[in-house]
């Protein structure tokens, strides 16, 4: 009965001759062997784009905070990031301290600095107190390296929103 049976071997003699070994080096070799080499590209690929995002990181979430102008030597003055993509919440008060609530308890944080930044929508800010300073700072306003300060919402929102500071625009848009 054996000699009629395809699936029995009479000698356990090797690998066939036409048998081939290799032999790889992988991180992850539970999650590479078996896979067609169209995955292994892709996750390839993916593994490179998690490098470069983890690089990235602080750049993405909070763009423009930590680059300073390479011209000055000044360092930037203390702060925190605040939430991701929207910063510091600047906008919310509290019953004890009313409106300035955020600008009391950032510099009580950072041990009442004359100056520190603050991150809102996507932009840097600076919050300066000291009375003489800030005379000091706003008498510098329409020199040519002046302060610039946004004085209207448009001007930390995009341009499609309904704080649009342009009346046509805004007209338009409210018939949206």
């Amino acid at each position: 009965s054996r000699d009629h049976d395809p699936t029995a071997t009479t000698s356990i003699t090797g690998p066939p001759s036409s048998a081939t070994t290799s032999t790889a080096v992988t991180l992850f070799p539970a999650a590479v062997v078996g896979v067609p080499a169209r995955s292994k590209t892709l996750a390839a690929a993916l593994a490179a784009l998690a490098v470069l995002l983890v690089a990235n990181v602080r750049r993405l979430l909070w763009p423009g905070y930590n680059y300073s102008d390479p011209a000055l030597t000044e360092p930037l003055p203390p702060g925190r990031r605040g939430c991701p993509l929207f910063g510091s919440q600047i906008l919310v008060g509290s019953r004890d301290s009313g409106a300035s609530s955020f600008w009391v308890r950032a510099s009580e944080r950072l041990g009442n600095p004359r100056l520190f930044r603050f991150f809102f929508l996507g932009k840097p800010g600076v919050c300066i107190s000291g009375g003489e300073r800030i005379k000091k700072i706003m008498n510098t306003d329409f020199d040519r390296d002046g302060l610039y300060v946004p004085m209207a919402p448009g001007d930390y929102m995009p341009k499609n929103l309904l704080g649009e500071p342009d009346g046509k625009k805004h007209a338009y848009l409210r018939r949206l």
